[in-house]
């Protein structure tokens, strides 16, 4: 297989984002929280719109009711909900009025003065991270989040329960929808809590205060008979042994499972399953060090700053060490450096790119009831005899297949053991002429930059 030269590192990097998720958002490449807008997908608190999941879109005050709503209960007692007028200005036959409703008599949003909502406002990542706090069990009025305070209040909590781990954007800043669902995917990892006693409340200058209240405590699993149940999210325990109970585990009672794995590529990965159906592994890694050339073990040694106790054998040929001079990587090839966090150690991850040419594309088909039965996917002109050469995607069109002579027939590609037989596809991006300067493309490679590539 002839690899690729220039753009290993951009494709490795995006793994996946070719790929059919459950969900199959025809924007799924303009997702940066994949793993989030997954997950949350496949459970059914977000769904798309016209196929597309608008991940930059802003969120607006009743939508984040609604995703509320579908959190805690489900989809189908969500939607069986009265429509009840609480605000001045969501009428009761609102679309949202049943959601806000429900979340306003719940204590887990408030209005903006006058008895008003302000329906289509935006929100901020505070004001969405106090509405799953309460759902976790954190009562607003106990923990001050009402009055002028009140995102002092919450950013505690939400640091300490992880809510915004892994968003970019500030908490205070306008909530978009994927940032949305990789709040609800930390909430779901995060633990209930209770208290022995909730006290009395009092109002002050429009201020909920409650006196006498008990601490917040994590809740524990009642019946050992639900081990699995209790243990699907995360195997945490009490120091006298009980489980602890996550938001995930109560809400999907052992059908949602969060699995510690690796990927296909040897990199620490989370495995979801969502009612016995797989819903995508998901990368949580992030390279120390990476390198796109060759490089060898003194450098690699170098390059961490000559860390004590790293001799690390890869192949048996490298090792990280001082003067090692076997190199591995390459053109095409992706070398990367991972600190392991359990044991402190390091470990190489290498990935090789090769380029190939569409050979049909196929669209997904659907049911009567308009489910997908097959998903849409690519096959590729010529791959090894050991490698599946197709490949679910919606990254290409019914026109790529390979009958243009010019890209996007091109593509480049990852491929990964599949643990049983044979060797899988599993990324591919277009090879445009940006990339390559592609003069010429034929039945047995293509002509890019002046250099003639073959084809796998």
């Amino acid at each position: 297989m002839k690899k690729l030269l220039a753009l290993v590192l951009a494709l490795v990097m995006t793994l996946s984002l070719c790929t059919v998720s459950n969900a199959a958002y025809s924007d799924a490449a303009d997702v940066d929280y994949k793993e989030a807008v997954d997950v949350m997908s496949a459970v059914g608190v977000f769904q798309g719109a016209d196929g597309k999941f608008s991940p930059k879109a802003e969120l607006t005050r009743e939508q984040a009711a609604k995703l509320i709503a579908y959190l805690d209960l489900g989809e189908k007692t969500a939607e069986a909900l009265p429509a009840v007028k609480v605000f001045n200005d969501v009428e009761a036959n609102r679309w949202s009025a049943k959601y806000v409703a429900y979340c306003a008599d719940a204590g887990y949003l408030a209005g903006v003065g006058d008895n008003n909502f302000d329906p289509a406002g935006k929100l901020t990542g505070y004001a969405f991270g106090k509405m799953l706090l309460c759902v976790l069990g954190y009562d607003a009025a106990i923990e001050g989040f009402t009055g002028a305070n009140w995102q002092i209040a919450v950013a505690k909590l939400m640091q300490s329960n992880d809510i915004a781990k892994s968003v970019d954007a500030s908490s205070s800043a306008t909530l978009t929808r994927e940032a949305a669902a990789q709040y609800c995917l930390n909430t779901l990892k995060a633990d209930m809590v209770e208290y022995t006693s909730k006290g009395t409340n009092i109002t002050i200058n429009g201020a909920v205060i409650a006196t006498g209240a008990s601490k917040a405590e994590t809740v524990t699993a009642t019946s050992t008979g639900d081990a699995d149940k209790n243990d699907a999210i995360s195997k945490g325990q009490t120091s006298g042994g009980k489980d602890i109970v996550q938001l995930g585990e109560k809400l999907y009672k052992g059908d949602l499972i969060l699995t510690a794995t690796t990927d296909a590529f040897g990199r620490t990965a989370n495995k979801w399953v969502y009612d016995g159906k797989t819903v995508n592994t998901f990368t949580t890694e992030t390279a120390t060090l990476t390198y796109t050339s060759a490089v060898d073990g003194g450098t690699i040694y170098t390059d961490l700053g000559k860390p004590v106790g790293t001799g690390l054998a890869v192949d048996n040929e490298l090792e990280i060490k001082s003067g090692d001079k076997h190199e591995i990587g390459g053109n095409g090839t992706l070398v990367e450096v991972f600190k392991t966090s359990t044991t402190g150690k390091y470990k190489i991850v290498v990935t090789n790119t090769y380029v190939g040419e569409i050979k049909t594309h196929v669209d997904a088909v659907k049911d009567k009831n308009g489910d997908i039965t097959t998903k849409e996917y690519v096959t590729l002109k010529k791959v090894a005899s050991n490698v599946t050469n197709k490949f679910e995607t919606t990254a290409f069109t019914k026109d790529d297949k390979g009958t243009a002579t010019t890209d996007p027939t091109v593509v480049y590609y990852t491929i990964a053991w599949d643990g049983n037989s044979a060797y899988t596809i599993k990324s591919m991006a277009a090879a445009t002429s940006a990339d390559y300067a592609i003069t010429s493309v034929s039945g047995t490679g293509f002509v890019g930059d002046g250099t003639t590539y073959k084809f796998a």
